[in-house]
């Protein structure tokens, strides 16, 4: 599922390497967001609790890098591979899936635990267990929202999302709607090359996007989901009416033709797993838990994650 638009940024990849502890035993070992290190011992203050937080982030690591390091030592796969590169080399591999599964998963967690913080804005505490009227609740669209980025995020999602309780309505809506275990991604477009050295890399579009289980956002240009989206979008009829008459292309088109299309970075992620939220908030709290996650966004981390220039179509 995906809707959206606007800019963009340069993904600070997870720093991992590989380690061997033992000739028959080795691990994937990821160096767990610099962020964490003032939690993992009282917990994200407003969002997770000591014991929520592990749950959360710190148990799943420790079994997906287990059985990572086991898949890679069972197909003897080289050892110093990144987990993005990982997932992206062997997605279309039905022998090492695992390697594939066990790397996204990795990857999913490391990178949503890395832009938050302490909750910021109205409500600092977590909330108490929900109960079952929590599922009916309607949001008040009127609130001031807490927690708001910066201006020139601000602004940017505005242009392609209408208004900033438009984005945040859609994206914890997303993240809602997944049921099992899922993410929800906000990821920004770029051309893989730009049209000569010196304009630098080209960007346009933010997108809102799930993947569930495994699933992770490099997978999605492959799928055709974003494709599908882009077609859809009715500010792109126009485009797609025109291309079917003429046989000249756009600088949009052109582009694209020549330098083999875009990619997609992630620059905001929220963990919709139920591991996430079930500790702290109950059968009935995921409502209040993705409320919670959006007070605890790091804006200044997200920011640098966005790249510049940015285009505008």
């Amino acid at each position: 599922m995906l809707r959206g638009s606007t800019r963009v940024a340069r993904v600070v990849r997870p720093l991992c390497r590989f380690q061997s502890t033992q000739a028959a035993a080795q691990s994937y070992t990821v160096i767990e967001p610099p962020n964490l290190k003032d939690y993992k011992e009282s917990g994200i203050t407003g969002l997770l609790s000591t014991e929520g937080l592990k749950n959360a982030y710190y148990t799943r690591k420790e079994e997906y890098a287990a059985k990572l390091g086991s898949e890679i030592t069972r197909h003897q796969h080289g050892f110093e591979d990144r987990l993005d590169v990982l997932v992206t080399h062997h997605s279309q591999s039905s022998t090492k899936k695992g390697i594939h599964d066990y790397a996204s998963l990795l990857y999913n967690i490391n990178f949503a635990y890395s832009v938050l913080g302490r909750v910021r804005g109205s409500v600092t505490e977590i909330p108490s267990t929900q109960t079952v009227q929590a599922l009916f609740e309607t949001p008040d669209l009127s609130a001031v929202i807490d927690n708001q980025p910066p201006q020139q995020l601000t602004r940017a999602i505005n242009r392609h999302f209408g208004s900033l309780v438009e984005f945040k309505t859609l994206l914890l809506n997303s993240a809602n709607a997944i049921n099992g275990d899922g993410f929800t991604w906000v990821l920004a477009r770029r051309f893989r090359e730009s049209v000569s050295e010196k304009d630098g890399p080209l960007y346009d579009k933010l997108y809102i996007v799930n993947t569930y289980n495994a699933g992770s956002p490099f997978d999605m240009q492959r799928s055709g989901q974003i494709t599908e989206h882009f077609k859809k979008d009715p500010e792109n009829k126009e485009i797609i009416e025109n291309r079917k008459s003429s046989t000249v292309l756009s600088f949009f088109e052109a582009h694209q033709t020549m330098v083999g299309g875009y990619e997609y970075i992630p620059i905001l992620c929220v963990d919709a797993s139920p591991k996430a939220w079930l500790t702290d908030y109950g059968v009935y709290g995921k409502k209040a838990y993705l409320e919670q996650w959006w007070r605890s966004i790091d804006w200044e981390t997200v920011e640098k994650l966005r790249p510049n220039p940015f285009m505008d179509y």
